[in-house]
């Protein structure tokens, strides 16, 4: 029953899109957190690092030997992996704005790799503004990204130059990414930082503005999400690592 399973995979990261089952919730965001997962509401799938994807599908297995068939799980991220995805990175949606005197704010969607690159660069995070400062020119960071944190050059924008403490701008152009047709099942969500979803039409399209401003997103339990739609609206929350 793997085939129930759409794996989505980039350079780093692996995504699992699962099927649902009420029973499976406390177990499946245990598990993925173990592996310092996270829940991606707007591509409705867990994502972990890619190293770890391979003990993910073994565990998965055991969890459910009926639905998860390592054998089965192993192969599909060999071949996502052969042909990478660019949703991962644009779900990430980093945007870099330039400040002045050469320094960076950067914005983006909770991600691990991303938060360890910026680490090893030296960057801060600023939690009351939910967002990271660095050093280093909008410019070369952003090939310091696509380099390190494995996202797609393209997909790392530089926003507009803000003042050192002026304010972000409201609203930001997105562009636009299909990733394809998802399976016609619901999938389980963690707890409750982890259930802001939605349905909209059977294919996930960002709208085209998304806000540059943290927590936007109206909340919606994931049980009353209507079964037989299978995309989602864009979130801009930003997410403190």
């Amino acid at each position: 029953m793997s085939n129930q399973v759409e794996i989505l995979a980039d350079r780093a990261r692996i995504g699992f899109r699962t099927p649902y089952h009420p029973s499976f919730i406390e177990p499946m965001s245990a598990l993925f957190k173990r592996h310092k997962g996270y829940w991606a509401p707007r591509l409705k799938a867990w994502i972990v690092r890619a190293e770890a994807a391979h003990s993910v599908a073994d565990e998965l297995g055991r969890l459910s030997p009926y639905l998860f068939r390592p054998a089965d799980l192993h192969r599909q991220i060999e071949n996502a992996q052969r042909s990478p995805s660019r949703a991962l990175g644009w779900n990430i949606g980093i945007t870099l704005h330039p400040l002045h005197g050469g320094k960076t704010v950067i914005k983006f969607n909770y991600d691990p790799v991303t938060v360890s690159t910026l680490r090893e660069i030296s960057a801060q995070y600023e939690p009351d503004a939910k967002r990271w400062r660095s050093r280093i020119p909008a410019q070369e960071l952003r090939s310091l990204l696509a380099e390190h944190a494995q996202v797609d050059i393209d997909d790392i924008r530089i926003g507009a130059e803000l003042d050192e403490l002026g304010p972000a701008p409201e609203s930001l152009p997105c562009d636009s990414i299909d990733v394809g047709e998802t399976i016609p099942v619901e999938v389980t969500p963690g707890d409750d930082e982890l259930s802001e979803l939605a349905y909209t039409n059977t294919r996930l399209r960002p709208p085209s503005i998304c806000s540059a401003t943290p927590a936007v997103c109206s909340p919606m339990t994931w049980a009353s999400a209507r079964r037989d739609q299978r995309s989602w609206p864009l979130c801009s929350s930003v997410l403190a690592p």
